[in-house]
């Protein structure tokens, strides 16, 4: 289990970043958010695409859906809203792997907030 869970984290860290985020998939996995070349967030979801386009990168004046946003509000100081959103878009990249089950998909989220923690000095959770 141990290796599967390498597996999955070697492959999210070596993958590409997303150029269309229209065509990440509507399955679950785990994501990256990155501010330039520095990972500020990972995040599990059982719908990679809704979660990422419709929670994350959403101009609502709301950031009850998203911890991610939720955060950049209060480091960066900014409301929730369209320029949050613009924000996001012009600053952050996304990667992501895709899981076979909500429970590995769980263990190596936690596994990489682990490792990251550790190694980069990840903020979130």
């Amino acid at each position: 289990m141990i290796r599967l869970i390498e597996s999955y984290i070697i492959k999210i860290l070596n993958s590409g970043f997303v150029i269309d985020r229209r065509q990440i998939p509507k399955k679950q996995g785990v994501y990256l958010i990155y501010q330039k070349e520095k990972i500020i967030y990972v995040g599990e979801s059982n719908n990679l695409y809704k979660r990422i386009n419709s929670k994350h990168i959403s101009g609502a004046n709301t950031t009850k859906t998203s911890a991610f946003r939720q955060s950049l509000c209060k480091r960066l100081n900014r409301q929730p809203g369209l320029k949050l959103k613009k924000w996001i878009l012009k600053n952050c990249r996304f990667k992501y792997v895709e899981t076979e089950d909500s429970d590995l998909c769980h263990l190596v989220e936690k596994a990489l907030i682990y490792k990251l923690r550790k190694d980069y000095n990840l903020l979130n959770k």
